[in-house]
């Protein structure tokens, strides 16, 4: 049922010639972290589309310093004059995946794309007491002020320049987009 909400959500806003964000990272978007989804072109279906570029927006960071008092470090305290910080929270990126996407269909020589909701780690940074001092106790936390997104945007024919996160597809009959379950990526 999340898969046919993410479904209508994708490629259910068709009326406006501007882009359209069509899905964000965040929250509940009936995507599973780690999992690609891909779709295929077809001779028919229920809605004919025009020609659109799809645009993989990746996250956006705000560094923001943050100093600390000596009480408040203990908090981070892993011992033996050391601490850690978490200084980026785990979150997810839209990656667009150029593969053959034979393996995921019966059908013979699809033409269709695949894209993929990555997990991004936790990043830590593990300081001794002395640097942390040398730095006035100021570590510096990089927050995400945008998350990864992909973009929609409709085009009557294909642009001449592409950015290198921006992906040109015919109009058609595009398939809902499927989770892709395959012996190798």
């Amino acid at each position: 049922m999340k898969n046919i909400l993410f479904v209508l959500t994708l490629f259910g806003i068709i009326s406006c010639q501007t882009p359209n964000v069509i899905i964000e990272s965040n929250g509940n978007n009936g995507l599973e972290p780690g999992a690609c989804y891909f779709t295929l072109l077809q001779d028919f279906g229920d809605k004919k589309e025009k020609p659109f570029v799809l645009e993989f927006v990746p996250p956006k960071y705000e560094e923001v310093e943050v100093i600390y008092t000596a009480s408040e470090l203990e908090a981070f305290a892993t011992g033996s004059d050391m601490y850690s910080f978490e200084i980026r929270k785990p979150h997810y990126n839209f990656v667009f995946k150029g593969i053959d996407i034979a393996d995921f269909t019966t059908k013979k020589n699809p033409n269709g794309f695949m894209f993929c909701k990555a997990e991004i780690a936790s990043m830590f940074w593990n300081v001794t007491k002395e640097r942390l001092s040398e730095n006035k106790n100021k570590v510096s936390i990089y927050k995400v002020v945008s998350h990864s997104k992909i973009i929609k945007k409709y085009a009557k024919k294909k642009p001449e320049k592409l950015k290198e996160n921006q992906y040109y597809f015919e109009g058609g009959y595009w398939t809902k987009p499927k989770k892709a379950v395959g012996t190798s990526f």
